[in-house]
């Protein structure tokens, strides 16, 4: 072979294998998927734990003395009502009863369980107003329950900015009731919404 034909196919050669190198590899460049240079993909993921948890920052909440007869409420903010707060990680509902080993508040006619002498309500904050459904939520005021817990708040948010709610108390002492010093453990639960 003379060296003009060897050069001839070398030549031949080598365009041939640059083009395969250009145009067979441009495929695998775009897509990132291998090549000699290329943009690998990767995917990083991860599942975040829903909780339902709350706390009370307020948690407390003290008629002072009251006589016989006398009506009082936290509506005006004195006294301060509680105030639950959502620390978890998706909204929640939350339930309110009486903790079974604490008795009723009042024992007076009218007294007990489920009656008009110790109601609640649920009620926005004046710092984050709506952090939850006030249209599913019991808003007007309600009859502590017995043992058996309802559910009176609805969709209480998580976000920092928008996750407190008040829970406003009202006592009816009945006209009846002995002296003494009165007190009621109330139970609040979470469950995500």
């Amino acid at each position: 072979m003379d060296s003009k034909k060897i050069m001839m196919v070398l030549s031949m050669f080598l365009i041939i294998g640059s083009s395969y190198l250009l145009f067979g590899n441009y495929n695998n460049f775009t897509t990132g998927q291998g090549g000699i240079t290329g943009m690998p993909i990767a995917t990083a993921s991860v599942e975040v734990t829903a909780i339902s948890q709350i706390s009370m920052p307020v948690n407390s909440v003290s008629f002072g003395a009251t006589e016989p007869g006398a009506t009082k409420d936290t509506s005006k903010d004195s006294p301060p009502p509680f105030k639950i707060q959502n620390d978890g990680t998706v909204s929640v509902n939350v339930t309110i009863a009486r903790d079974s080993s604490s008795a009723p508040l009042f024992s007076g006619t009218g007294g007990g369980d489920n009656t008009a002498s110790f109601q609640f309500a649920a009620n926005e904050t004046v710092a984050e107003p709506g952090s939850f459904d006030t249209t599913t939520s019991l808003m007007s005021w309600t009859n502590v329950p017995g043992t058996t817990p309802i559910t009176f708040l609805k969709i209480l948010d998580f976000a920092t900015s928008g996750d407190e709610a008040e829970v406003e108390l009202r006592i009816s002492v009945p006209i009846d009731e002995p002296a003494g010093v009165k007190s009621e453990a109330l139970m609040f639960i979470a469950s995500q919404a």
